[in-house]
């Protein structure tokens, strides 16, 4: 659970999300708030996911992270301080 929104992974891997989506952090393409889980699209299966207060971050079962939602500081990972609609694979270590 996140500030104003939750996000949770079904038994077969699929990732819903709802709440509060100002700044990306449901995963779904948009900024629209949902009062129903919503699929993450992408077609990603996770293992696990986790919500923090303006963004989440998922695990693939092979080990890869996935995150989405407010970056303006870089907390996504992924080289960048934009924003992610949807997930995003976190960088590796150079």
């Amino acid at each position: 659970v996140g500030d104003a929104f939750a996000c949770a992974v079904t038994t077969s891997g699929a990732a819903y999300c709802w709440g509060y989506n100002g700044l990306g952090q449901l995963g779904i393409g948009s900024t629209k708030n949902s009062s129903t889980p919503v699929a993450i699209p992408g077609g990603i299966t996770f293992a696990s996911i986790s919500a923090g207060y303006a963004n989440a971050c998922a695990v693939t079962p092979g080990g890869a992270a996935y995150c989405w939602g407010d970056n303006s500081s870089g907390q996504l990972g992924n080289r960048s301080t934009i924003q992610a609609l949807s997930p995003k694979l976190v960088a590796t270590p150079p």
